[in-house]
């Protein structure tokens, strides 16, 4: 799963040239860059680095944050190199109040998808038997649609 927003996505890619190699034929070279800057995993910023799976779940990490504090791992609104290198460091934020509220399992979660240290990273497997997928009572469900708490109500995740 690739995260992609339309909206804050950076795209990157040079006028494709015409370049003659010493043989004579012509080609085309095209190196499209697309993504959401704030989720791009520590090795993306590394050149020549293959694409794997880990990648992608750094990304679902990004996803779950965002889904359970209600704002991305990263500051949006800060200059490229100061991002990459949060990125880097895998120094996402924590000190958010709606982040404070989570469930260790949520914050586990989170932190072993969001590793900067690709060999610690959880694995997809690792990701799907973890014990916040597992546990039904991780849901925070309000029997009462009057309570106005609920919407807010976060330490269940």
């Amino acid at each position: 799963m690739r995260s992609l927003s339309f909206m804050s996505s950076s795209f990157q890619s040079p006028k494709p040239e015409s370049k003659i190699p010493a043989s004579g034929m012509r080609f085309k070279m095209f190196s499209p860059r697309v993504g959401t800057p704030i989720y791009r995993a520590p090795e993306i910023l590394q050149r020549g680095q293959m694409y794997s799976e880990s990648i992608d779940l750094w990304s679902i990490g990004c996803s779950i944050y965002f889904m359970l504090v209600g704002k991305p791992p990263f500051h949006e609104f800060i200059d490229m190199t100061k991002l990459n290198n949060l990125i880097r460091e895998g120094d996402f934020i924590t000190s958010r109040p709606q982040y404070q509220v989570l469930s260790s399992n949520a914050k586990n979660l989170i932190c072993g998808l969001m590793h900067k240290d690709v060999t610690m990273r959880l694995t997809v497997q690792q990701a799907i038997d973890h014990p916040w997928f597992k546990n039904s009572e991780n849901v925070a469900i309000s029997d009462n649609e009057d309570d106005s708490s609920s919407s807010s109500n976060a330490s269940g995740l």
